[in-house]
């Protein structure tokens, strides 16, 4: 099921952005949020040039991009994150109030309202906010929409107030230097209340880095290769990822 709904996401983006998204075979998310970010640097270039109407990207298109993204199974995630709130939060307790950052179209969010938790949803994308304010109220639920960023948000009056911060999708990545990164986990340490869980979706770097780079100074090709064969799987319905960490290995031809 999750394959054949990946399949027509791909069909759906390939119709839209043919050039960046071949129809030919399904994609992962980790390769389609990178191409979707190239995709958006694009647009956004040709501006100078084009009219508004012309350079959207697919953050300005929220259904296609929950189309491209409906293979996940936000329900079996939400129980994940119910669960690890259980297991990992100090004095854990009922999850009751919790933040999603970079949430898009808001489904971890909605999901997390079905379960009685006040929720905000946090985007940069007043379009991406617009649907998601219209796919709660569908859902019957109520969440907060914030628009802002991830560096720089403040929830007024939640500061070390909030249960749980989650950032899924691998939306760090928006994040593209170290005071960026740095900046978001500052103001997530501001919101969370004392023994509150932040949890963090990355793809392993296995699923990014495809094929090699060229050093330009010594016009030496340079391929990653990842060990894994001795790690397990961690046991979540999220990114199947490491549970120890990776290595990466350097090979020079």
């Amino acid at each position: 099921m999750a394959q054949s709904l990946l399949r027509q996401s791909t069909k759906l983006l390939a119709q839209r952005f043919p050039s960046t998204f071949p129809a030919e075979a399904p994609i992962s998310w980790p390769v389609q949020l990178t191409r979707a970010l190239r995709t958006s640097r694009i647009a956004r270039s040709s501006t100078a040039t084009d009219s508004p109407a012309q350079a959207d990207s697919l953050y300005d298109r929220p259904q296609l991009y929950d189309d491209a993204f409906s293979y996940r199974d936000f329900k079996a995630e939400v129980k994940f994150l119910l669960g690890a709130f259980q297991q990992h939060a100090s004095n854990g307790g009922r999850l009751e109030t919790a933040l999603e950052l970079g949430c898009g179209p808001a489904n971890h969010a909605i999901q997390l309202a079905k379960h009685k938790v006040q929720t905000w949803a946090l985007d940069a994308n007043e379009n991406m906010l617009e649907y998601a304010d219209g796919k709660a109220r569908a859902a019957g639920t109520q969440i907060t929409t914030v628009l802002g960023d991830m560096t720089s948000f403040e929830l007024q009056g939640m500061l070390g107030r909030l249960d749980m911060i989650v950032c899924l999708l691998g939306t760090l990545s928006h994040m593209l230097n170290n005071k960026q990164a740095c900046a978001c986990f500052q103001q997530v340490s501001r919101h969370l209340r004392p023994g509150g869980l932040f949890v963090l979706e990355l793809a392993h770097p296995g699923k990014l880095a495809v094929g090699c780079w060229l050093d330009r100074e010594t016009a030496v090709h340079i391929v990653p290769q990842y060990s894994g064969a001795e790690l397990a799987p961690a046991k979540s319905p999220l990114t199947p990822t490491w549970v120890h960490g990776h290595t990466c290995h350097w090979k020079r031809l």
